[in-house]
């Protein structure tokens, strides 16, 4: 994929996230992280990485929160 391409292809994606409702994306983001805490794997973990959601991406507060409840896993966010 060239640069270009990239490009026009973040620039596709930041406008469909935009134009979700509010309600749309506090949804999808109910649903993923319903996701990551059904995952098998997720109670055996040690370390786990997220984002701080920003520009209309998907929310990983209520993930954050709900993973600094678990004992004995560490969550690293960016500074």
């Amino acid at each position: 994929m060239t640069q270009l391409d990239t490009s026009n292809l973040r620039k596709t994606l930041r406008q469909k996230r935009q134009s979700l409702t509010s309600e749309q994306q506090a949804l999808h983001s109910e649903q993923a992280c319903q996701h990551l805490m059904d995952f098998d794997g997720i109670k055996k973990a040690e370390r786990i990485a997220l984002f701080l959601s920003q520009d209309g991406e998907l929310s990983t507060q209520k993930a954050i929160e709900q993973l600094w409840l678990l004992k004995g896993i560490e969550v690293y966010l960016p500074a």
